[in-house]
């Protein structure tokens, strides 16, 4: 049972890791700073940084301001995440995205 749990909780942390990218990636495709998102969210800046990096579990109420700002659905951003391989570096976030 114990390995079960353990492969599960990676799988989880893979996908909150594909997620967290997805949402760095949307923003900086559009070209928004992080004030600019929080604007159209109403989600503040450091909130935001913390969930694009996966710091953060963003919540149900998080995904779907923040797919109404992108103009996504929360079923299309977890079908993209689903369908994306893990991130290749989860190293640090370059500071001209922040």
């Amino acid at each position: 049972m114990e390995t079960a749990d353990k492969a599960t909780s990676a799988s989880i942390e893979r996908m909150l890791a594909r997620l967290a990218h997805r949402l760095l990636e949307l923003r900086t495709e559009r070209g928004w700073t992080l004030e600019e998102l929080e604007r159209r969210t109403g989600v503040s800046h450091s909130t935001l940084w913390r969930f694009e990096r996966g710091v953060t579990i963003p919540t149900t109420i998080f995904l779907a301001k923040v797919c109404n700002a992108y103009e996504y659905t929360v079923s299309d951003l977890f079908a993209e995440v689903e369908n994306e391989e893990t991130p290749a570096s989860s190293g640090p976030v370059p500071s001209s995205t922040r």
